[in-house]
C-alpha cells in the first residue's frame, strides 16, 4: 500500500496529493480567467473597430477643428509676445529718456 504524504502548514495538515489538484484547479481557473480577458478584448477591438468605422468623419471633422483652435492659439501666443517686447521696450524708452531730461537739466 502507498503510503500518502502529509505537509504540515499553519491551517492544518494537507495531503500532497489534494495540495497538487488544487494547484491544478487554481491554474485551470487562471488559464480560463486569462481567456475570458482575451475574449472581451478581442470583443471591445471589434467593437471599436466597427464603431470607428462608423464615425471617421465625425472624428476627421473633430481633429480638423482642433487643429484650426491650435493653430489660433499659437498666433494669439505670438501677438502677446510682440505686445510685451513692445511694453518692454517702451518702458526702456520712457526710463532713459527721463534720465537723459534728469541728467541735462540738472548738470
Amino acid at each position: 500500500m502507498k503510503k500518502k504524504r502529509k505537509f504540515v502548514s499553519i491551517g492544518g495538515n494537507f495531503d500532497l496529493e489534494t495540495q497538487a489538484g488544487a494547484e491544478k484547479m487554481e491554474k485551470s481557473a487562471k488559464s480560463e480567467a486569462a481567456l475570458r480577458r482575451c475574449a472581451k478584448a478581442a470583443l471591445l477591438l471589434y467593437s471599436f473597430n466597427s464603431s470607428n468605422s462608423n464615425h471617421q468623419e465625425k472624428w476627421l471633422r473633430e481633429i480638423h477643428d482642433l487643429k484650426i483652435q491650435l493653430a489660433k492659439e499659437r498666433l494669439v501666443k505670438k501677438k502677446m509676445k510682440l505686445c510685451a517686447m513692445a511694453e518692454v521696450l517702451l518702458r526702456l524708452l520712457l526710463c532713459l529718456s527721463v534720465w537723459t531730461f534728469f541728467l541735462f537739466y540738472f548738470l
